[in-house]
């Protein structure tokens, strides 16, 4: 919303339970899932795609995007994944084996039911 103390507390919510449930949030212009595990989905060629970090994440590998996350160890107010974008028509990103922090993925809103697929997955 316009008000930047709503999204610090979407923010706080995406932290505190983005490992242990599953949270989508949608706005007008984007939407944003949590997860631990690894991740896929369509887009195309230049759409842009953040990845956050809602702890220490590290990055096994990921493909389809300008940015490669493969090796990267992300923290918030250490290292972050904004503004990333899809260089394929697939994005997929994997944390590495036995990662017990989640991250949060933000892409336009027009991925709206992928989100909502994973998280039936």
């Amino acid at each position: 919303g316009r008000q930047f103390g709503h999204t610090l507390a979407a923010l706080h919510v995406l932290t505190r339970y983005g490992s242990s449930k599953k949270v989508l949030m949608v706005d007008s212009v984007d939407v944003v899932f949590a997860t631990r595990a690894p991740f896929e989905m369509q887009m195309q060629p230049g759409e842009r795609l953040s990845v956050y970090p809602l702890g220490p994440v590290e990055f096994a590998s990921s493909e389809g995007l300008k940015f490669p996350l493969q090796g990267l160890h992300m923290e918030q107010g250490r290292l972050i994944g904004t503004s990333n974008e899809a260089v394929a028509h697939k994005v997929s990103i994997t944390p590495v084996h036995g990662n017990t922090q989640a991250y949060a993925i933000v892409a336009p809103l027009t991925h709206l039911g992928e989100f909502i697929a994973a998280m039936g997955a």
